[in-house]
């Protein structure tokens, strides 16, 4: 009985390490990227948002104290985009509630079928571990960036040319 009354703490455990990574890789991580990577205005414009949904997201969540917005100490017309403490604090309390709630569900269901979906779910976050991490995909997004900078060069230089 001991061991039923554990299992939908640790398969709750075992799906917010598998939405850990999910997240990790969708838009709603756009807190930890942008803090991560340090990411300009510029270059979050860059990352398929609008330069207005992106300036009101920002606006929003430096309001809400979420995130600090700062001039690039080499280009003072770009903006640096950190994560605060109130940010963090608020990222921590969605995970544990989260947590919670699969454990409050995961324990409505018969010991068999938690058993059969940890397997799974171990399976799953197994899968999950094999992509590619944090510092690869940060090289890939900052190559597409260099290359994307690269080309508005480009096309500056020769619109520059075309009127002279």
């Amino acid at each position: 009985m001991a061991t039923r009354a554990r299992r939908p703490a640790k398969l709750a455990t075992l799906i917010e390490e598998m939405m850990s990574h999910i997240h990790r890789r969708s838009a709603d991580d756009t807190l930890s990227v942008m803090n991560e990577a340090g990411l300009t205005m510029a270059q979050m414009v860059g990352l398929k948002l609008s330069p207005p949904a992106t300036s009101h997201l920002v606006d929003r969540m430096v309001i809400a104290g979420l995130v600090g917005r700062t001039e690039d100490a080499f280009d003072r017309r770009h903006k640096r985009i950190e994560i605060t403490a109130t940010g963090r604090d608020l990222i921590e309390g969605t995970n544990e509630r989260r947590t919670r709630e699969f454990t409050r569900v995961l324990s409505s269901l018969t010991g068999e079928v938690q058993a059969q979906f940890g397997k799974v779910l171990a399976r799953v976050v197994t899968e999950l571990k094999a992509l590619p991490d944090r510092e690869e995909v940060r090289e890939i997004v900052g190559k597409e960036l260099q290359k994307r900078e690269a080309q508005a060069a480009d096309a500056k230089r020769i619109r520059a040319n075309q009127r002279s």
